[in-house]
């Protein structure tokens, strides 16, 4: 038991430390058909959408993702549903010969793309496939990865009937793999380190803690796109349905572990206006030479708002009403607050945009937010420091012992 217990708290310390700096958890969206709505003319939410199976003209990206609450990793707590994505040998997308659904982040507004493409980040995801419509070992299946290919996650190909991690330096063979038992969930961190190019990868299954499975290694690291789905070289064989499952997609700037807790409570911030009416102009291919073809222009937005009840998030929510809030300084007895200048902003009671103050606290835990500040359009949260949750987690840990 105290082993369970050293594990969450060495979880919930390199949660405090980091800090989100995107999240793909699917809560902003109230329905599968809200992944329909992304188009290069109208963004918005936490993913774009546009690639998978169209050769069918009615085809849409619900045809190929559903969301549903079943569809995450139980042992997470932040993410209210998951997503699974299919493929059949009906996939093909804009005429190409692999088939294809896929998700990439959407991080195009208020320099967030700058701000994940710099430095060292860590990208985070849980996967699982299910013991019906499992992938077939003979094919190449590309499951994550960047659009320059310099760190995947595949399976089958070059690894087997393995899940495994290569294309570092454009080599095939793995670094790691393992079985990709059907109905278990595998946690993956890949440590991407932007100025000195190299990568690393963390992993573990369920709700255990990640651990480094992969040191640093060099690669040709470069700004691209972040793939997340099932991209199949197979020219269309075999044609059964074959699913992946993902959910608690985050980029932070250190390691972050799944965390548990009440799921947050349903909003949808997808994007509106009309359905995509034509094929985007950026095409993506699995060329592990190539280079992203374009650089997003929009920013995502965010609606993690579980009730806050009268913490410091919503005394500062409640002292700026519809003002909007710009920032929010927990780190003394009272909260500091700075109101933004109004405007579509939303209200205190059911804020929207940059006013998602919830997004903090889901991202520190509920009382150890030191400050939420509004950057452009996107959040950035301050946690309270590790040493100080290292102080009253000890404390717990001995009333623990004691119990034992």
């Amino acid at each position: 038991m105290m082993t369970r217990y050293l594990r969450l708290l060495t979880s919930w310390l390199a949660l405090s430390s980091a800090t989100v700096i995107w999240n793909g958890n699917f809560n902003d969206y109230s329905t599968s058909t809200d992944l329909d709505t992304w188009s290069f003319s109208n963004r918005g939410g936490e993913w774009q959408t546009y690639i998978y199976g169209n050769k069918v003209s009615t085809n849409k990206a619900s045809t190929w993702m559903a969301l549903d609450p079943s569809y995450k990793n139980p042992a997470d707590g932040q993410s209210r549903q998951g997503i699974r994505v299919r493929i059949t040998g009906d996939s093909a997308w804009n005429g190409q010969t692999m088939m294809r659904t896929e998700l990439i982040p959407e991080l195009s507004q208020g320099g967030l793309q700058a701000q994940v493409q710099t430095g060292v980040r860590y990208y985070s995801w849980s996967m699982k496939q299910s013991s019906t419509n499992t992938l077939d070992s003979t094919s190449n299946h590309q499951l994550v990865f960047f659009e320059a290919h310099f760190a995947d996650i595949q399976y089958g190909g070059p690894c087997g009937a393995k899940l495994c991690f290569n294309q570092v330096n454009g080599q095939q063979t793995p670094l790691w793999s393992t079985d990709f038992t059907p109905e278990t969930w595998f946690n993956f961190a890949l440590m991407v380190d932007y100025t000195n190019k190299q990568v690393a990868l963390y992993q573990s299954t369920g709700s255990n803690a990640m651990t480094q499975v992969v040191a640093p290694v060099a690669t040709s690291v470069s700004a691209s796109d972040w793939h997340m789905g099932h991209l199949r070289l197979d020219g269309g064989s075999p044609t059964y349905p074959q699913d992946l499952y993902y959910s608690g997609a985050n980029i932070a700037d250190a390691l972050t572990q799944i965390q548990t807790g009440t799921n947050p409570t349903p909003t949808s911030n997808a994007p509106t206006g009309n359905n995509p009416t034509s094929n985007p102009t950026s095409n993506p291919t699995s060329n592990p030479t190539s280079n992203p073809t374009s650089n997003p222009t929009s920013n995502p937005t965010s609606n993690n708002n579980p009730t806050q009840g009268t913490t410091c998030i919503q005394q500062c929510i409640n002292q700026c009403g519809s003002a909007g809030v710009q920032a929010c300084d927990c780190s003394s007895g009272s909260p500091k607050v700075t109101c933004r200048g109004g405007g579509n902003q939303g209200s205190g009671t059911n804020p929207n945009d940059c006013n998602h103050l919830g997004y903090c606290a889901d991202v520190c835990g509920s009382g150890n937010v030191k400050s939420c500040t509004c950057v452009g359009a996107s959040l950035v949260p301050e946690c309270a420091s590790a040493s100080m949750m290292a102080v009253s987690m000890m404390a717990i840990l001995a009333m623990i012992f004691v119990l034992l």
